[in-house]
């Protein structure tokens, strides 16, 4: 079961928690809230938000190339990891609502949404280690009273759910979702099961995809950019992978799944610099838990697993593991292919890049699909 830890990523709308299955402890409520929309976010239905992605990656080349390049080679600086973060955020708002949250069309942080969240993964990171302590800060109920201004994050996902549902009572035709988006897939659940799911589980699964999601992509993409550009050699084998496979900008999901150095590079990038820097803590059951060197572990204790310190592990992924190697997920000219298949392996089980078994990210496929689609699409059109 998780910790407390989690209690302060909680959101609080009416003075009511609303249940995410980011931050929800107890498995069975978890399990129960996940359930009825597992099937949504499945490899096989990802196709459906294809053409969500490609808007917002079309938009994306568009800004870049109006606003920093020049046709006599001029060149203009150009702050990527700030339009990385507005495309991750744009395309969430494209996934979920069939509406961009404007982000790249205005150029900047809309209402601090973006430094709001961040500010409050900073709070959870030292508070979350000392849980009780947020109960008299954050969600002290008098403190409250003295707040001058709404946490906009949270205002942005209530605003958005009440405007599609206030458009599905009056006109359901014409609520505003594409059919493909996520938030019509949800409100198709609801209405076939009322019951399992109520106004306040829907408006957790859209806090869950906005608090988690854009945040980790743009990090992933941010990391991506940056290793590539210090290391042009890894760069220019990227771009003749993608030549040879003749791509298309947007590039297409169907091809760009088979491009086994994007693989190398995208998993290398998410290994030396994972989104979550944060110990991922769970509570020791009653049975206790024995470790494979003999220790035990009593009941209710708090084990944590952090991202970063597995990933220098040099046990598992090599004597290098500090440094950025794509070449690490590639078979090597005098490895057996049993060796090779074992030794990747190792390194997949050792990745908690999006959590691990029941507790695995649900939005993980489309993240991935984001990542796969515009990294050789910024590659392939420009000179990084």
């Amino acid at each position: 079961m998780k910790s407390d830890f989690y209690k302060t990523m909680q959101r609080h709308h009416n003075g009511k928690v609303i249940p995410t299955l980011l931050t929800l402890t107890d498995k069975r409520t978890h399990a129960h809230l996940r359930k009825p929309v597992a099937s949504i976010f499945a490899t096989s239905t990802l196709t459906h938000f294809e053409p969500l992605i490609d808007r917002t990656i079309r938009e994306l080349i568009v800004t870049l190339r109006q606003d920093f390049t020049d046709v006599s080679g001029t060149q203009k600086r150009c702050d990527i990891d700030h339009w990385l973060s507005y495309f991750a955020f744009d395309v969430m708002g494209e996934v979920s609502f069939s509406r961009s949250f404007g982000f790249l069309k205005n150029g900047h942080d809309i209402d601090n949404i973006i430094k709001s969240l961040s500010r409050r993964f900073k709070y959870c990171a030292v508070v979350g280690q000392m849980p009780w302590l947020d109960r008299l800060m954050w969600k002290n109920p008098l403190l409250s009273w003295f707040a001058t201004k709404p946490d906009p994050f949270s205002v942005r996902a209530v605003d958005l759910f009440t405007d599609r549902m206030t458009k599905e009572k009056v006109h359901p035709s014409k609520a505003g979702g594409s059919g493909a988006d996520i938030v019509s897939r949800i409100l198709e659940v609801k209405r076939a099961h009322p019951d399992q799911v109520p106004d306040e589980a829907v408006v957790g699964y859209i806090l869950t995809m906005l608090q988690a999601g854009p945040d980790s992509v743009s990090i992933m993409l941010c990391s991506i950019v940056y290793y590539l550009s210090k290391n042009r050699g890894f760069q220019s084998r990227l771009q003749k992978e993608m030549d040879d496979a003749r791509l298309t900008y947007p590039a297409s999901w169907g091809k760009v799944q088979g491009l086994v150095y994007l693989n190398a590079v995208i998993r290398e990038a998410q290994r030396i610099h994972p989104p979550a820097s944060i110990p991922l803590e769970r509570i020791v059951p009653l049975s206790g838990l024995e470790l494979p060197n003999g220790r035990t572990l009593k009941p209710g204790m708090i084990v944590s697993m952090n991202s970063w310190t597995i990933n220098q592990n040099e046990k598992i992924f090599g004597q290098d593991a500090h440094t950025f190697n794509p070449d690490r997920w590639l078979k090597a000219e005098d490895e057996a292919e049993d060796q090779f298949r074992a030794r990747t392996a190792r390194m997949k089980r050792a990745d908690i890049t999006f959590g691990y078994g029941s507790r695995s990210c649900l939005g993980k496929p489309i993240a991935y699909m984001e990542i796969y689609k515009v990294v050789p699409t910024i590659f392939g059109l420009f000179d990084v």
